[in-house]
């Protein structure tokens, strides 16, 4: 049990970072990018089509494998979510990432 605990406080610790720094997604794709409004608001509906997909991705590895398999996975597509998003200025990489 002591696992799983640090590995739910580890994941509470990421997810509130990543919704923190969501709200300042925007302003780094038009600042660091120079996205235009157009392709921000691609980025955005990438990002919750992303996280419903997650969601039910998530729970199905619950589901089969348990609890600690997918907290792992949950883990490690969130480390795959920021490399994407912070190697590459291209759309289509920052579609992917979120």
């Amino acid at each position: 049990m002591p696992v799983i605990r640090m590995l739910l406080a580890t994941s509470l610790a990421i997810h509130a970072s990543i919704h923190l720094a969501v709200q300042f997604a925007p302003l780094f794709l038009r600042e660091e990018y120079g996205f235009d409004s157009a392709a921000i608001g691609w980025t955005g509906s990438a990002a919750s089509a992303g996280a419903a997909l997650l969601v039910l991705l998530i729970d199905r590895v619950r589901r089969r494998r348990g609890l600690l398999v997918a907290m792992y996975v949950a883990c490690a597509l969130t480390a795959a979510h920021y490399v994407l998003i912070l190697s590459s200025p291209l759309l289509a990489v920052q579609l992917v990432g979120y």
